[in-house]
């Protein structure tokens, strides 16, 4: 469970992670990545924790700031400091290496390479 906390832009800057009695706000600067878990989306911090939210990868692509945040398939929003490398998988496509690792690989949609090339070349 989490709660919105927008800036001035319309971007949320922290996400608030209710675990039972406790609640813990994250700043967006600490995430590596959202990945689509169930029902469920699951948010990896730089340092390995990992929180689940109530919202969809959909919802959080629309408030996290995409010069910060990437989606590059239906599964995984990534953000640009996490990235450690990439790998040309085929013509159309780049595996991304995440730090931390991520615990399934992470593949450039082909719909998404040609975006995703320009986003990284700014």
């Amino acid at each position: 469970m989490s709660t919105p906390s927008l800036t001035a832009t319309g971007y949320q800057e922290r996400f608030l992670i209710v675990s039972g009695r406790k609640i813990k706000s994250i700043p967006s600067n600490r995430i590596a990545y959202f990945v689509a878990d169930g029902r469920y989306v699951r948010l990896v911090t730089k340092n390995n924790e990992k929180h689940l939210l109530d919202y969809s990868l959909d919802a959080i692509g629309q408030r996290v700031d995409p010069q910060l945040f990437f989606r590059v398939n239906r599964q995984f929003i990534i953000g640009y400091d996490a990235i450690d490398e990439m790998i040309l998988w085929s013509r159309s496509r780049i595996k991304i290496e995440m730090l931390p690792a991520s615990e399934n690989e992470i593949i450039s949609s082909l719909n998404k390479t040609v975006e995703f090339r320009r986003w990284l070349d700014r």
